[in-house]
């Protein structure tokens, strides 16, 4: 008897220790401005070409994209001298702004957003649909487009 009874003293006194650390962790999310979203529905129709959809929290996304669009009258038979090599615009280095330091206030009135629905027809050539937080992002998306018309 008296072992059953340490037993379940044991066992309730792990479930309040548990509810003191989710409530401890839940006020230090709290405390620094951190929300969670919530969402009934989403629909994503099409997505496409180092496109992105991430549900969650993240740290870094980096979607890149290079497209050659080559369109000819009367068609093409062949990808044969159009390689990405052959125009500068994909060797061409890409500066990226320096990170600065940056002092922001924040004052939400809620601790979650709440959305019901999201219909998303599509997202394409690097382009990020997320729900949730993300530290940095570097998207890229290089596009050329060629139109070869008949004389």
């Amino acid at each position: 008897m008296r072992f059953s009874f340490l037993l379940y003293l044991i066992h309730h006194l792990n479930l309040i220790l548990l509810e003191l650390i989710f409530q401890h962790r839940y006020k230090e999310q709290r405390m620094s401005n951190q929300r969670v979203t919530k969402v009934k529905a989403i629909k994503v129709i099409n997505s496409s070409y180092s496109s992105v959809f991430n549900i969650g929290d993240i740290h870094t996304l980096q979607p890149k994209t290079d497209v050659l669009a080559v369109q000819r009258e009367g068609g093409i038979s062949s990808d044969k001298g159009f390689e990405l090599e052959k125009y500068p615009i994909f060797q061409t280095e890409l500066p990226f702004l320096e990170k600065t330091p940056m002092t922001q206030a924040h004052s939400h009135h809620c601790s979650s957003i709440h959305v019901p629905n999201i219909r998303v027809n599509g997202i394409s050539s690097s382009a990020i649909l997320q729900l949730g937080q993300v530290n940095q992002t570097f998207s890229r998306s290089r596009i050329k487009h060629i139109r070869i018309l008949k004389d």
